[in-house]
Protein backbone atom coordinates (compact mmCIF):
# COMPACT_ATOMS: atom_id res chain seq x y z
CA UNK A 1 0.00 0.00 0.00
CA UNK A 2 1.14 3.32 -1.02
CA UNK A 3 2.09 5.43 2.19
CA UNK A 4 -0.22 7.90 3.70
CA UNK A 5 -2.28 9.23 1.11
CA UNK A 6 -5.61 10.47 2.90
CA UNK A 7 -5.25 13.92 3.27
CA UNK A 8 -4.80 15.37 6.41
CA UNK A 9 -7.45 16.96 9.08
CA UNK A 10 -4.57 19.50 9.72
CA UNK A 11 -3.75 21.34 6.58
CA UNK A 12 -0.43 23.76 5.67
CA UNK A 13 -2.51 26.84 6.09
CA UNK A 14 -4.39 26.20 8.85
CA UNK A 15 -3.30 29.10 11.47
CA UNK A 16 -3.93 31.56 8.72
CA UNK A 17 -7.83 30.65 9.02
CA UNK A 18 -9.87 32.93 11.46
CA UNK A 19 -13.08 31.57 12.58
CA UNK A 20 -15.82 34.14 11.90
CA UNK A 21 -18.15 35.79 14.44
CA UNK A 22 -21.43 34.58 15.27
CA UNK A 23 -24.67 36.41 15.95
CA UNK A 24 -26.25 33.09 17.66
CA UNK A 25 -27.76 32.76 20.75
CA UNK A 26 -27.92 29.29 21.15
CA UNK A 27 -25.25 26.92 19.60
CA UNK A 28 -23.85 23.26 20.55
CA UNK A 29 -20.77 22.52 22.54
CA UNK A 30 -18.50 21.76 19.99
CA UNK A 31 -19.18 25.43 18.22
CA UNK A 32 -19.03 26.91 21.64
CA UNK A 33 -15.76 25.37 22.13
CA UNK A 34 -14.84 26.52 18.30
CA UNK A 35 -15.80 30.02 18.99
CA UNK A 36 -13.93 30.24 22.68
CA UNK A 37 -10.65 28.91 20.84
CA UNK A 38 -11.23 32.02 18.07
CA UNK A 39 -11.78 34.27 20.57
CA UNK A 40 -8.61 32.91 22.42
CA UNK A 41 -6.44 33.41 19.34
CA UNK A 42 -7.60 36.24 18.31
CA UNK A 43 -7.08 38.12 21.41
CA UNK A 44 -3.09 36.14 21.66
CA UNK A 45 -2.51 37.72 18.14
CA UNK A 46 -3.83 41.23 19.75
CA UNK A 47 -1.45 40.93 22.25
CA UNK A 48 1.54 39.87 19.58
CA UNK A 49 0.55 42.62 17.46
CA UNK A 50 0.90 45.20 20.25
CA UNK A 51 4.10 44.07 21.20
CA UNK A 52 5.62 43.92 17.82
CA UNK A 53 4.68 47.71 17.72
CA UNK A 54 6.00 48.32 20.94
CA UNK A 55 9.46 47.33 19.75
CA UNK A 56 9.01 49.15 15.94
CA UNK A 57 7.09 52.28 16.66
CA UNK A 58 7.89 53.52 13.30
CA UNK A 59 5.89 50.49 11.78
CA UNK A 60 2.66 51.64 14.28
CA UNK A 61 2.80 55.25 12.17
CA UNK A 62 3.44 53.60 8.66
CA UNK A 63 0.74 50.94 8.84
CA UNK A 64 -2.46 48.98 10.72
CA UNK A 65 -1.08 45.56 11.36
CA UNK A 66 -4.45 43.82 11.40
CA UNK A 67 -4.32 39.95 11.63
CA UNK A 68 -1.80 37.03 11.84
CA UNK A 69 -1.69 35.20 8.81
CA UNK A 70 0.83 32.66 8.97
CA UNK A 71 3.59 31.36 11.20
CA UNK A 72 6.78 29.15 11.32
CA UNK A 73 9.78 28.05 13.19
CA UNK A 74 11.66 31.18 12.90
CA UNK A 75 8.95 33.79 11.94
CA UNK A 76 5.62 34.90 12.04
CA UNK A 77 3.72 37.04 9.59
CA UNK A 78 0.88 39.75 9.86
CA UNK A 79 -1.24 41.57 7.49
CA UNK A 80 -1.15 45.38 7.14
CA UNK A 81 -2.65 47.67 5.50
CA UNK A 82 -1.06 51.34 4.92
CA UNK A 83 -2.72 54.32 6.95
CA UNK A 84 -2.46 56.82 3.99
CA UNK A 85 -4.15 54.42 1.67
CA UNK A 86 -6.01 51.16 3.42
CA UNK A 87 -6.60 49.27 -0.17
CA UNK A 88 -2.94 48.82 -0.40
CA UNK A 89 -1.98 45.53 1.73
CA UNK A 90 1.38 44.49 2.60
CA UNK A 91 2.87 41.17 4.83
CA UNK A 92 4.94 42.03 7.66
CA UNK A 93 7.36 39.12 8.62
CA UNK A 94 8.62 39.69 12.26
CA UNK A 95 11.37 37.36 12.50
CA UNK A 96 12.62 35.95 15.83
CA UNK A 97 15.23 37.20 17.85
CA UNK A 98 17.03 34.01 18.14
CA UNK A 99 17.84 33.28 14.04
CA UNK A 100 21.38 33.48 13.39
CA UNK A 101 22.27 37.15 12.05
CA UNK A 102 23.92 35.49 8.55
CA UNK A 103 20.50 33.35 8.06
CA UNK A 104 18.88 36.78 8.36
CA UNK A 105 20.87 38.66 5.73
CA UNK A 106 20.87 35.83 3.06
CA UNK A 107 17.10 36.09 2.95
CA UNK A 108 16.98 39.64 2.59
CA UNK A 109 19.52 39.73 0.06
CA UNK A 110 17.45 36.77 -1.82
CA UNK A 111 15.13 39.10 -1.54
CA UNK A 112 16.42 41.80 -3.00
CA UNK A 113 18.21 40.26 -5.74
CA UNK A 114 15.63 37.37 -6.75
CA UNK A 115 12.48 38.70 -5.85
CA UNK A 116 10.15 41.01 -7.21
CA UNK A 117 9.78 39.44 -10.82
CA UNK A 118 9.22 36.01 -11.89
CA UNK A 119 6.81 35.04 -9.57
CA UNK A 120 9.27 34.99 -6.63
CA UNK A 121 8.13 37.60 -3.26
CA UNK A 122 10.74 40.97 -3.35
CA UNK A 123 11.09 42.85 -0.10
CA UNK A 124 9.61 46.75 0.06
CA UNK A 125 11.14 47.58 3.64
CA UNK A 126 13.26 46.51 6.12
CA UNK A 127 13.04 47.29 9.96
CA UNK A 128 15.86 46.60 12.74
CA UNK A 129 15.54 47.07 16.63
CA UNK A 130 18.09 45.44 18.25
CA UNK A 131 17.99 41.55 17.26
CA UNK A 132 14.09 42.12 16.07
CA UNK A 133 13.91 42.61 12.63
CA UNK A 134 10.90 42.48 10.29
CA UNK A 135 10.67 42.32 6.44
CA UNK A 136 7.85 43.97 4.93
CA UNK A 137 6.61 42.52 1.79
CA UNK A 138 3.88 42.60 -1.09
CA UNK A 139 1.02 40.75 0.05
CA UNK A 140 -0.64 37.98 -1.88
CA UNK A 141 -4.35 37.20 -1.68
CA UNK A 142 -4.35 33.00 -1.58
CA UNK A 143 -6.65 29.74 -1.87
CA UNK A 144 -5.80 26.86 1.17
CA UNK A 145 -4.38 24.10 -1.03
CA UNK A 146 -6.80 21.76 0.59
CA UNK A 147 -9.68 23.97 -0.87
CA UNK A 148 -8.38 23.05 -4.81
CA UNK A 149 -6.03 19.96 -4.42
CA UNK A 150 -8.49 17.89 -6.14
CA UNK A 151 -10.36 20.36 -8.42
CA UNK A 152 -7.66 21.21 -10.87
CA UNK A 153 -8.34 20.11 -14.40
CA UNK A 154 -4.82 19.28 -16.48
CA UNK A 155 -5.29 22.80 -17.75
CA UNK A 156 -5.13 24.49 -14.74
CA UNK A 157 -2.48 22.12 -13.87
CA UNK A 158 0.01 22.80 -16.49
CA UNK A 159 -0.52 26.64 -15.58
CA UNK A 160 0.19 25.99 -11.58
CA UNK A 161 3.28 23.79 -12.47
CA UNK A 162 4.76 26.29 -15.33
CA UNK A 163 4.59 29.26 -12.78
CA UNK A 164 6.01 27.37 -10.34
CA UNK A 165 9.12 26.13 -12.37
CA UNK A 166 9.09 29.44 -13.34
CA UNK A 167 10.05 30.76 -10.04
CA UNK A 168 12.03 27.94 -9.47
CA UNK A 169 14.12 28.93 -12.50
CA UNK A 170 14.75 32.57 -11.41
CA UNK A 171 16.00 31.33 -7.63
CA UNK A 172 17.86 28.56 -9.09
CA UNK A 173 19.79 31.01 -11.97
CA UNK A 174 21.54 32.40 -9.16
CA UNK A 175 22.67 29.53 -7.80
CA UNK A 176 20.46 29.45 -5.21
CA UNK A 177 18.67 26.50 -3.53
CA UNK A 178 15.14 27.82 -1.82
CA UNK A 179 15.17 24.49 -0.13
CA UNK A 180 11.80 24.99 1.31
CA UNK A 181 9.30 24.37 -1.96
CA UNK A 182 5.82 23.31 -0.46
CA UNK A 183 2.18 24.67 -1.14
CA UNK A 184 2.19 26.92 1.88
CA UNK A 185 5.69 28.53 0.07
CA UNK A 186 3.68 29.16 -3.31
CA UNK A 187 0.72 31.03 -2.86
CA UNK A 188 -1.97 30.93 -5.18
CA UNK A 189 -4.56 33.11 -6.22
CA UNK A 190 -7.01 30.64 -8.01
CA UNK A 191 -9.31 33.97 -9.05
CA UNK A 192 -6.90 36.11 -10.37
CA UNK A 193 -4.14 33.62 -11.76
CA UNK A 194 -1.80 35.29 -9.55
CA UNK A 195 1.29 33.14 -7.68
CA UNK A 196 4.30 33.93 -5.25
CA UNK A 197 7.14 32.29 -4.36
CA UNK A 198 7.72 33.16 -1.03
CA UNK A 199 10.14 32.45 2.68
CA UNK A 200 13.82 32.25 1.26
CA UNK A 201 14.33 31.61 5.59
CA UNK A 202 16.05 28.11 4.49
CA UNK A 203 17.81 29.25 1.22
CA UNK A 204 21.75 28.46 0.65
CA UNK A 205 24.04 28.85 -2.09
CA UNK A 206 24.78 25.63 -4.64
CA UNK A 207 28.32 25.20 -3.06
CA UNK A 208 27.41 25.43 0.58
CA UNK A 209 25.57 21.99 -0.20
CA UNK A 210 28.93 20.76 -1.64
CA UNK A 211 30.78 20.33 1.97
CA UNK A 212 30.04 21.33 5.49
CA UNK A 213 33.18 22.13 7.34
CA UNK A 214 33.91 20.12 10.70
CA UNK A 215 33.64 23.17 13.18
CA UNK A 216 35.00 20.88 15.37
CA UNK A 217 38.41 21.80 17.04
CA UNK A 218 41.08 19.69 15.19
CA UNK A 219 44.05 17.93 17.18
CA UNK A 220 47.40 17.23 14.85
CA UNK A 221 49.42 15.58 17.54
CA UNK A 222 48.94 12.12 19.04
CA UNK A 223 47.75 12.08 22.44
CA UNK A 224 50.85 12.15 24.82
CA UNK A 225 51.98 9.59 26.83
CA UNK A 226 54.39 9.30 29.39
CA UNK A 227 57.27 10.18 27.51
CA UNK A 228 56.02 13.03 26.07
CA UNK A 229 55.94 14.38 29.55
CA UNK A 230 60.23 14.30 29.86
CA UNK A 231 61.02 15.08 26.10
CA UNK A 232 59.31 16.73 23.17
CA UNK A 233 57.20 14.29 20.46
CA UNK A 234 59.52 13.61 17.56
CA UNK A 235 58.22 13.61 14.43
CA UNK A 236 58.01 11.04 12.02
CA UNK A 237 60.30 10.73 9.57
CA UNK A 238 59.02 8.85 6.73
CA UNK A 239 55.54 8.13 5.87
CA UNK A 240 56.22 4.92 5.65
CA UNK A 241 57.37 4.26 9.38
CA UNK A 242 55.56 1.79 11.62
CA UNK A 243 53.53 3.23 14.32
CA UNK A 244 53.43 1.14 17.56
CA UNK A 245 50.23 0.00 18.46
CA UNK A 246 49.13 1.84 22.02
CA UNK A 247 48.34 -0.18 25.09
CA UNK A 248 50.19 -3.16 23.53
CA UNK A 249 52.09 -5.02 25.67
CA UNK A 250 56.28 -5.19 25.58
CA UNK A 251 56.53 -8.59 23.85
CA UNK A 252 53.94 -7.86 21.23
CA UNK A 253 56.36 -4.90 20.63
CA UNK A 254 59.56 -6.83 20.52
CA UNK A 255 61.01 -7.11 16.88
CA UNK A 256 61.66 -10.67 17.36
CA UNK A 257 58.59 -11.59 17.58
CA UNK A 258 57.07 -13.08 14.15
CA UNK A 259 53.56 -12.24 15.25
CA UNK A 260 54.30 -8.64 15.76
CA UNK A 261 51.37 -6.60 14.31
CA UNK A 262 52.55 -2.91 12.30
CA UNK A 263 50.65 0.01 11.17
CA UNK A 264 51.55 2.06 8.58
CA UNK A 265 50.44 4.73 6.76
CA UNK A 266 50.50 2.56 3.60
CA UNK A 267 49.12 -0.80 4.82
CA UNK A 268 45.77 -1.90 5.98
CA UNK A 269 45.94 -3.08 9.60
CA UNK A 270 44.59 -6.41 10.84
CA UNK A 271 41.91 -5.90 13.38
CA UNK A 272 41.86 -8.51 15.96
CA UNK A 273 38.72 -9.88 18.11
CA UNK A 274 38.81 -9.84 21.20
CA UNK A 275 36.25 -9.74 23.83
CA UNK A 276 38.63 -8.39 26.84
CA UNK A 277 38.14 -5.09 28.41
CA UNK A 278 41.88 -4.56 28.46
CA UNK A 279 42.25 -4.82 24.51
CA UNK A 280 39.96 -1.80 23.88
CA UNK A 281 42.18 0.12 24.40
CA UNK A 282 44.50 -0.47 21.86
CA UNK A 283 42.10 -1.28 18.97
CA UNK A 284 41.48 2.12 18.02
CA UNK A 285 44.70 3.44 15.98
CA UNK A 286 44.78 7.60 15.34
CA UNK A 287 47.69 8.70 12.65
CA UNK A 288 49.43 11.58 11.34
CA UNK A 289 47.91 12.69 8.07
CA UNK A 290 49.59 14.79 5.17
CA UNK A 291 47.57 17.25 5.84
CA UNK A 292 48.04 18.24 9.61
CA UNK A 293 45.03 16.38 10.45
CA UNK A 294 44.04 13.59 12.36
CA UNK A 295 42.64 10.20 10.27
CA UNK A 296 41.89 6.70 10.65
CA UNK A 297 43.32 4.02 9.40
CA UNK A 298 40.73 1.58 9.13
CA UNK A 299 38.97 2.85 6.24
CA UNK A 300 39.55 -0.45 4.62
CA UNK A 301 38.57 -2.60 7.12
CA UNK A 302 35.34 -4.62 7.96
CA UNK A 303 32.52 -4.23 10.29
CA UNK A 304 32.43 -6.60 13.22
CA UNK A 305 29.74 -5.79 15.25
CA UNK A 306 26.58 -6.40 12.60
CA UNK A 307 24.10 -8.47 14.82
CA UNK A 308 26.12 -8.03 18.19
CA UNK A 309 25.38 -5.92 21.41
CA UNK A 310 28.69 -3.92 20.69
CA UNK A 311 30.37 -1.15 18.70
CA UNK A 312 33.37 -2.62 16.09
CA UNK A 313 36.47 -0.11 16.11
CA UNK A 314 35.42 -0.14 12.20
CA UNK A 315 32.05 1.72 13.48
CA UNK A 316 33.32 3.94 16.07
CA UNK A 317 36.45 5.28 14.11
CA UNK A 318 33.90 5.59 11.07
CA UNK A 319 33.51 9.62 9.56
CA UNK A 320 30.88 10.95 10.65
CA UNK A 321 28.17 11.77 8.14
CA UNK A 322 27.65 15.74 7.74
CA UNK A 323 25.02 16.50 5.16
CA UNK A 324 22.60 19.68 5.10
CA UNK A 325 18.86 18.09 6.15
CA UNK A 326 16.91 20.95 6.12
CA UNK A 327 13.32 21.25 4.87
CA UNK A 328 9.67 19.82 5.67
CA UNK A 329 9.39 16.48 5.79
CA UNK A 330 7.65 14.46 2.89
CA UNK A 331 9.32 16.95 0.43
CA UNK A 332 13.15 16.13 0.83
CA UNK A 333 14.76 13.97 -1.78
CA UNK A 334 16.38 10.69 -1.31
CA UNK A 335 19.93 12.36 -1.32
CA UNK A 336 19.25 14.22 1.74
CA UNK A 337 17.98 11.55 3.58
CA UNK A 338 20.95 9.45 2.46
CA UNK A 339 22.75 12.59 3.77
CA UNK A 340 24.73 13.34 0.84
CA UNK A 341 27.01 16.36 0.26
CA UNK A 342 25.70 16.15 -3.25
CA UNK A 343 22.86 18.64 -2.79
CA UNK A 344 22.28 21.31 -5.40
CA UNK A 345 18.93 22.49 -7.32
CA UNK A 346 17.47 19.07 -7.81
CA UNK A 347 15.99 19.40 -4.20
CA UNK A 348 13.64 21.91 -5.24
CA UNK A 349 12.61 19.92 -8.26
CA UNK A 350 11.86 17.27 -5.91
CA UNK A 351 9.63 19.22 -3.78
CA UNK A 352 7.44 20.26 -7.03
CA UNK A 353 7.38 16.81 -8.12
CA UNK A 354 5.60 16.06 -4.64
CA UNK A 355 3.55 18.61 -5.45
CA UNK A 356 2.23 17.59 -8.62
CA UNK A 357 2.27 14.22 -7.45
CA UNK A 358 -0.17 15.39 -4.77
CA UNK A 359 -2.81 17.49 -6.58
CA UNK A 360 -3.05 14.27 -9.43
CA UNK A 361 -3.17 11.66 -6.73
CA UNK A 362 -6.02 14.30 -5.00
CA UNK A 363 -3.51 14.06 -1.22
CA UNK A 364 -2.52 17.20 0.67
CA UNK A 365 0.19 15.24 1.89
CA UNK A 366 1.25 12.76 -0.03
CA UNK A 367 4.50 11.37 2.11
CA UNK A 368 3.76 12.12 5.47
CA UNK A 369 6.54 10.20 7.64
CA UNK A 370 7.91 11.21 11.40
CA UNK A 371 11.80 10.64 10.60
CA UNK A 372 14.15 10.13 7.76
CA UNK A 373 13.96 6.02 7.67
CA UNK A 374 10.53 6.06 7.17
CA UNK A 375 10.77 8.63 4.63
CA UNK A 376 12.80 6.95 3.09
CA UNK A 377 10.74 3.09 3.00
CA UNK A 378 8.23 5.24 1.91
CA UNK A 379 9.93 6.55 -1.40
CA UNK A 380 11.42 2.74 -1.57
CA UNK A 381 7.65 1.71 -2.02
CA UNK A 382 6.75 3.97 -4.51
CA UNK A 383 9.89 4.05 -6.95
CA UNK A 384 10.94 0.28 -5.56
CA UNK A 385 14.39 -0.74 -3.15
CA UNK A 386 16.57 -1.82 -5.89
CA UNK A 387 16.44 1.71 -7.75
CA UNK A 388 16.89 3.83 -4.35
CA UNK A 389 19.88 1.16 -3.30
CA UNK A 390 20.98 1.74 -6.86
CA UNK A 391 21.12 6.01 -6.41
CA UNK A 392 22.50 5.38 -2.48
CA UNK A 393 25.39 3.48 -3.97
CA UNK A 394 26.53 5.99 -6.30
CA UNK A 395 26.08 8.78 -3.31
CA UNK A 396 28.66 6.81 -1.19
CA UNK A 397 25.98 4.97 1.01
CA UNK A 398 25.06 1.10 1.20
CA UNK A 399 21.27 0.80 1.92
CA UNK A 400 19.67 -2.39 3.43
CA UNK A 401 16.10 -2.67 3.55
CA UNK A 402 13.94 -6.21 5.30
CA UNK A 403 11.53 -5.74 1.94
CA UNK A 404 12.64 -5.70 -1.69
CA UNK A 405 9.89 -2.82 -2.92
CA UNK A 406 9.39 -3.45 -6.54
CA UNK A 407 8.17 -0.19 -8.44
CA UNK A 408 4.64 1.28 -8.96
CA UNK A 409 3.01 2.83 -11.77
CA UNK A 410 2.73 6.57 -10.86
CA UNK A 411 -0.39 6.97 -13.47
CA UNK A 412 -1.89 4.38 -11.79
CA UNK A 413 -1.48 5.10 -8.27
CA UNK A 414 -2.83 8.49 -9.01
CA UNK A 415 -5.90 7.61 -10.91
CA UNK A 416 -6.49 5.29 -8.25
CA UNK A 417 -6.24 7.47 -5.30
CA UNK A 418 -7.73 10.60 -7.11
CA UNK A 419 -11.19 8.08 -7.36
CA UNK A 420 -10.86 6.30 -4.15
CA UNK A 421 -14.16 7.25 -2.70
CA UNK A 422 -15.64 5.66 -5.61
CA UNK A 423 -14.09 2.36 -5.99
CA UNK A 424 -14.12 0.98 -2.75
CA UNK A 425 -17.64 -0.75 -4.21
CA UNK A 426 -16.07 -1.91 -6.96
CA UNK A 427 -13.63 -4.25 -5.43
CA UNK A 428 -15.36 -7.70 -6.15
CA UNK A 429 -12.27 -9.92 -5.70
CA UNK A 430 -10.60 -10.21 -2.44
CA UNK A 431 -7.50 -11.19 -3.44
CA UNK A 432 -4.09 -9.41 -3.40
CA UNK A 433 -1.87 -8.85 -5.90
CA UNK A 434 1.80 -10.18 -4.68
CA UNK A 435 4.09 -7.53 -5.46
CA UNK A 436 2.00 -4.63 -4.52
CA UNK A 437 -0.49 -6.24 -1.83
CA UNK A 438 -3.07 -4.15 -3.43
CA UNK A 439 -6.40 -6.05 -4.80
CA UNK A 440 -5.97 -7.83 -7.54
CA UNK A 441 -8.49 -5.51 -9.23
CA UNK A 442 -6.88 -2.66 -8.92
CA UNK A 443 -3.02 -3.84 -9.07
CA UNK A 444 -0.68 -1.13 -9.35
CA UNK A 445 2.70 -2.48 -10.57
CA UNK A 446 3.94 -1.94 -13.57
CA UNK A 447 3.10 -3.35 -17.34
CA UNK A 448 -0.55 -4.11 -16.11
CA UNK A 449 -3.81 -2.40 -17.56
CA UNK A 450 -5.54 0.49 -15.54
CA UNK A 451 -8.53 -0.98 -14.59
CA UNK A 452 -11.70 0.62 -17.22
CA UNK A 453 -13.50 1.26 -13.89
CA UNK A 454 -11.04 3.96 -12.80
CA UNK A 455 -11.25 7.60 -15.30
CA UNK A 456 -8.01 8.89 -16.45
CA UNK A 457 -8.49 12.59 -16.48
CA UNK A 458 -4.75 14.03 -17.57
CA UNK A 459 -2.83 13.30 -20.20
CA UNK A 460 0.20 11.00 -20.50
CA UNK A 461 2.71 14.22 -20.57
CA UNK A 462 1.16 15.38 -17.01
CA UNK A 463 2.65 11.56 -15.48
CA UNK A 464 5.62 11.77 -17.87
CA UNK A 465 7.29 15.30 -16.73
CA UNK A 466 6.27 13.89 -13.13
CA UNK A 467 8.22 10.87 -13.13
CA UNK A 468 11.40 13.36 -14.87
CA UNK A 469 10.32 15.74 -11.80
CA UNK A 470 10.65 12.97 -9.35
CA UNK A 471 13.59 10.83 -10.28
CA UNK A 472 15.57 9.74 -7.67
CA UNK A 473 18.69 10.22 -8.97
CA UNK A 474 19.35 13.71 -8.47
CA UNK A 475 22.35 13.61 -11.26
CA UNK A 476 19.92 12.66 -13.90
CA UNK A 477 16.34 14.45 -12.10
CA UNK A 478 15.35 17.43 -14.72
CA UNK A 479 16.10 20.82 -14.54
CA UNK A 480 13.34 23.88 -14.20
CA UNK A 481 14.39 25.10 -17.43
CA UNK A 482 14.05 21.99 -19.45
CA UNK A 483 10.89 21.01 -17.63
CA UNK A 484 9.49 24.36 -19.23
CA UNK A 485 10.36 22.87 -22.49
CA UNK A 486 8.58 19.83 -21.97
CA UNK A 487 5.38 18.87 -24.01
CA UNK A 488 3.16 19.22 -21.26
CA UNK A 489 3.15 23.05 -21.22
CA UNK A 490 3.02 23.41 -25.39
CA UNK A 491 -0.57 24.98 -24.69
CA UNK A 492 0.30 27.74 -22.64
Amino acid sequence: MPPTCTPEKKNDYQNERVPSESNELYFTTKEFAVQSSGARARVCEDVQINALVQIFPDLDQLFTLHKQVGYGTFSTVYLASLKTDPNKQFAIKHIVPTCHPERIKFELQCLQDIGGIHNVAGVHLCLRNKNDIVLIMPYQPHDFFNDYVGLMDVKELACYMKNLLVALARVHSFGIVHRDIKPSNFLYDRKNKRFMLVDFGLAHSVCVAKEIPDKKRKRDMLSPTIDDLTQPMKKIASSNAPIQILGASQKENDPQNKEKEQITYNQTPKIKQNNTCKSRQSEVILTHSTHGQIRNEYKDAACRCYGKPRTCNFCITKKFLKALRAGTPGFRPPEVLLKSAEQNTGVDIWAAGVIMLSILSNCCNFFSSPDDMTALAEIMTIFGYEEVKKVAGQLGRYLICSENCPPLDLRKICCTLRARDKLSACITNNDACIKCNQPVTFCLCIGTKLNKSIPDEFTVEAYDILSKLLDVNVKTRITANEALKHPFFKDL
